[in-house]
């Protein structure tokens, strides 16, 4: 039911526990775990001070009138870089091995997943309770890709990439997302990716975002830009709108202008 909300969001970075992995062991084992524990205590604390120094709830009209109540509200554990940390502490260096393309790699990264899910799952916070959440990374990454995608530029065909996709969303209660830009006569035929979408879904995946590639509006996943507005900005000149700034990031650490652009089948006349 209703009455809560994401009280705040954790962020771990996948990639720096795979950079000081000793063995898959030892990350499994160690590094894992300790990371997934220290994680959570510094929501649960956060949480708390929000809740009880800060006291959210007494000083908004939504507790007042009944509409929320912190037993109701979730912690997002959000993490990001899971290719790359996959691809690092199984050293996968060939394509066909890496991440979002090996069994192996694919293996290792849902028993990753199911790890984490568990733990997390098991703390029991002061307040509400924790889920995950497939974060999309800042501007000040690099090379880490977000959540658990497979990296720009190392895109499988489509219908392999959306499997795995819905493969690695499954415990992601407090949301994850992926996006794909589709040529542009896409638009001619709107049922082909009417079809992919629910093709999707059917295979679990939980979100779904796409846009024609020859759009000047680009979703990064929690906003929006403008590709003519980040130009000018790198350029120099002055634009309306915090996102071009965050854009500007997120188009060189993300890469969010170099995505695959996927195509679909035409209609016959």
């Amino acid at each position: 039911g209703g009455g809560g909300g994401g009280l705040t969001l954790g962020r771990l970075n996948m990639k720096k526990l795979g950079d000081v992995a000793e063995s898959r062991e030892h990350f499994l084992d160690h590094l894992l775990p300790a990371a997934v524990a220290a994680q959570c205590e510094q929501m649960d604390k956060r949480d708390t001070y929000i809740l009880e120094q800060g006291r959210f709830l007494e000083n908004t009209f939504l507790c007042s009138e009944g509409l929320i109540h912190r037993d109701k509200f979730v912690g997002m554990f959000g993490m990001v870089g899971l290719a790359e940390c996959v691809n690092t502490v199984l050293k996968l260096e060939k394509p066909e091995e890496r991440y979002g393309h090996g069994r192996e790699a694919q293996e290792f990264a849902l028993l990753i997943l199911d790890r984490m899910h568990e733990q997390i799952k098991a703390y029991k916070p002061k307040y509400g309770r924790f889920e995950m959440h497939g974060q999309v990374g800042i501007a000040t990454d690099t090379g880490v890709t977000p959540n658990t995608r497979i990296p720009v530029g190392e895109e499988p065909p489509l219908h392999d990439q959306l499997l795995f996709t819905a493969l690695t969303q499954k415990h992601f209660a407090a949301g994850i997302g992926e996006l794909f830009p589709f040529e542009e006569t896409a638009k001619k035929n709107p049922m082909a990716v009417l079809d992919i979408i629910k093709g999707a879904f059917g295979e679990g995946m939980r979100y779904f975002s796409f846009y024609s590639s020859s759009s000047d509006v680009v979703r990064v996943t929690g906003y929006l830009v403008k590709r003519s507005d980040i130009e000018r900005f790198d350029a120099g000149e002055a634009c309306l709108g915090n996102s071009t700034v965050l854009g500007s990031g997120a188009s060189r650490g993300l890469h969010i202008f170099e995505r695959s652009v996927r195509q679909v089948p035409q209609e016959k006349d």
